[in-house]
C-alpha cells in the first residue's frame, strides 16, 4: 500500500497552496485599492473561498504534521509485508511442508497487508481529500479572480 501524497510531496504542495493564496491575496487588494466594479468581480465569494481555502489549508497542514509522524510505523509495517513476500518467494518447494510453509508466508502477507490498510487507509483517505478539495478551491479562486497559473492578475 503506498500513499498517494508522502510528507514531502504535502510539504511541497502546501507551499505551492500558500504562494497560490498570498497572490489571490495580493490579487484582492489591488482591487480593492482599483475599485473595480461589482459586476466585474465578486469579492465577496472571493473572500468566501478564501476563507475556506484558508481553513483546508489548516487541516492539510494538520495532517501532514500527523502523517510525517505516522510515516516511520508506516515503512517498517511496509517493510515486514515486503519481508513476507520475499521469504515466501525463496521457499523451494519439494514436500507437502513446504508447500504448506509458501502458503502460511503468502497468508501472513496478505494479513499484514490488511494491518497496514485498516491502520492506515483512513488517515491516507483524508490527505486526499484535503488535497483535492484545495485543488478544486484554488482553480475555483482562480477562475474567480482570472489568475493565471503564476498568479499574476
Amino acid at each position: 500500500m503506498k500513499s498517494f501524497l508522502n510528507p514531502k510531496e504535502i510539504k511541497e504542495q502546501l507551499k505551492k497552496f500558500k504562494s497560490m493564496l498570498f497572490a489571490v491575496r495580493n490579487f484582492l487588494e489591488s482591487a480593492r485599492r482599483e475599485g473595480l466594479p461589482v459586476w466585474q468581480l465578486d469579492i465577496k465569494e472571493i473572500e468566501t473561498l478564501v476563507a475556506d481555502f484558508e481553513g483546508e489549508l489548516l487541516r492539510l497542514s494538520d495532517i501532514e504534521r500527523e502523517w510525517e509522524s505516522k510515516q516511520p510505523e508506516f515503512e517498517e509495517l511496509q517493510a515486514v509485508g515486503i519481508e513476507f513476500l520475499e521469504r515466501a518467494k525463496k521457499v523451494e518447494i519439494h514436500n507437502q511442508v513446504d508447500y504448506e510453509k509458501a502458503l502460511q508466508l503468502r497468508a501472513d502477507a496478505v494479513a499484514h497487508e490488511q494491518l497496514i490498510h485498516a491502520k492506515f487507509s483512513p488517515f491516507i483517505e483524508a490527505i486526499e481529500q484535503s488535497y483535492y478539495r484545495l485543488l478544486t478551491q484554488e482553480q475555483r479562486l482562480l477562475a474567480l479572480c482570472r489568475l493565471d497559473t503564476e498568479g499574476s492578475a
